[in-house]
């Protein structure tokens, strides 16, 4: 059953677009230098702003009325996993796997058009379908997202993740032993990226998604039984960590072993924003409760 989706999206795109140019945010990473930081350029709120973001918001300026395919048209075709995460709060509107599907993939052109965030979506929406809908195993409910997804790479992403997840619980191999064992499993995987800085960094601390992913996916699989451990672990290996760190909480979250995460963790408390974000929480609680009155009225 569809609940709206269609004005979710509408709305969610100009959230997107308000929150970058007039409320100041980053569209990737938390603001660098704060909200009411003087010094950065003129006509610039203060935060960082992923590469693909900038340049849509650029093509957005100069055909601000763009609606449907010409809207998505102006999306940057640039890889960046964070542009598959946007999703999410779809699975609180509708339970309807090809709508979600769907429309999860739409939520990408938002910011982007690369074909491989594009297929992520895809995959980490079916994921969650399978995780919330279908009770399943997380290994399992990804390796059936993965098949019906039918995108090599991101079978070979998985596949991938799954291997490297086994040789660090085997006592007996060499990456086990390493002290910082998460840091070089993860740009095992990964390929040289040479940016045409002063030196080359392996693709997985990065935010394409073909490093990005399979990173993310080797923390939920390794620490699926305790999401804190695999967010702490996540952050101390550095690089593009909130967008795994979004991979992995959605992922472990979603788990039908899921014990729950106090809102008023440390962490939370911790946050400049705590205010707001419980503010948010709250209307997630409404929206759904409306959602499922919805549901009984049908």
């Amino acid at each position: 059953m569809l609940y709206n989706i269609k004005y979710f999206i509408v709305k969610y795109a100009k959230y997107w677009y308000k929150q970058i140019t007039i409320d100041g945010y980053g569209s990737c990473n938390f603001q660098t230098v704060g909200r009411d930081a003087k010094g950065y350029p003129p006509g610039l709120k203060p935060g960082y702003i992923n590469g693909g973001s900038r340049r849509t918001l650029q093509a957005l300026s100069m055909n601000p009325n763009a609606i449907g395919e010409q809207r998505k048209a102006l999306a940057a075709d640039v890889n960046c996993l964070i542009a598959a995460t946007h999703f999410v709060p779809l699975f609180l509107i509708s339970d309807d796997e090809d709508y979600l599907i769907k429309e999860s993939i739409a939520t990408v052109y938002i910011s982007h058009r690369n074909r491989d965030p594009i297929a992520a979506a895809e995959f980490l929406s079916r994921a969650l379908y399978n995780l919330i809908y279908k009770d399943m195993d997380l290994q399992d409910a990804l390796e059936l997202a993965a098949q019906k997804t039918n995108y090599p790479l991101i079978q070979k992403w998985l596949y991938d993740a799954i291997s490297k997840v086994d040789e660090v619980n085997t006592p007996t191999s060499a990456l086990s032993k390493e002290v910082f064992v998460d840091d070089i499993a993860i740009t095992s995987m990964a390929r040289l990226w040479d940016i045409g800085k002063t030196e080359p960094i392996k693709i997985g601390k990065a935010s394409p998604t073909e490093g990005a992913l399979p990173s993310a996916l080797y923390f939920a699989l390794k620490y699926q039984h305790d999401v804190e451990e695999a967010l702490i672990a996540n952050a101390g290996c550095g690089g593009d960590s909130a967008a795994r760190a979004m991979v992995i909480g959605m992922l472990l979250g979603a788990q039908k072993s899921f014990n729950g995460f106090d809102m008023h963790h440390r962490w939370v408390k911790g946050l400049n924003t705590y205010n707001k974000v419980i503010t948010l929480m709250d209307s997630i609680i409404i929206q759904q409760a409306m959602s499922l009155s919805s549901r009984q009225d049908l």
